[in-house]
């Protein structure tokens, strides 16, 4: 493949990868968890491709394709590789917002269970041999008999 082709591919993949974390950032926002699957696996396969393609491009060699770049004056070509630039910057600022939104979800839902007294701390056999939370010393008799 040669790099004209390669960018016009890779410019296509940004612009769907874009999509699937404008996505992921309505879904965090709006909680929509079942959604959420489907959409992670959409992102990991784009992102596999593109894994490919950037693999292939540097089998091609960075000097070579400064060779090509010179030889042809593609006006479409220098058109993908100014695109393919803002949508690594528009993607890398969406990331972040979903980064963001997601540690906001998990701060949020650590704060529910807290409110609603769930014990996030193990329970564990003591020293003495007994079950109980070794931090705040808990007595809990178990019955055994069965």
């Amino acid at each position: 493949m040669d790099i004209f082709h390669l960018y016009e591919i890779e410019e296509n993949l940004l612009k769907n990868l874009k999509q699937c974390l404008e996505k992921e950032k309505n879904i965090l926002i709006k909680s929509d968890w079942v959604k959420m699957n489907d959409l992670i696996k959409e992102k990991q396969e784009i992102l596999n491709v593109i894994t490919l393609l950037e693999k292939e491009r540097m089998d091609l060699g960075e000097e070579n394709i400064k060779n090509m770049e010179k030889a042809n004056s593609n006006k479409n070509f220098h058109e993908n590789k100014i695109n393919i630039k803002k949508l690594i910057i528009e993607i890398q600022e969406l990331n972040e917002t979903n980064v963001l939104l997601t540690k906001s979800s998990l701060n949020y839902t650590k704060v529910m269970l807290n409110s609603l007294g769930v014990n996030n701390k193990a329970n564990t056999y003591g020293a003495n041999g007994k079950v109980g939370n070794n931090s705040n010393n808990m007595n809990i008799s178990i019955n055994q008999s069965v």
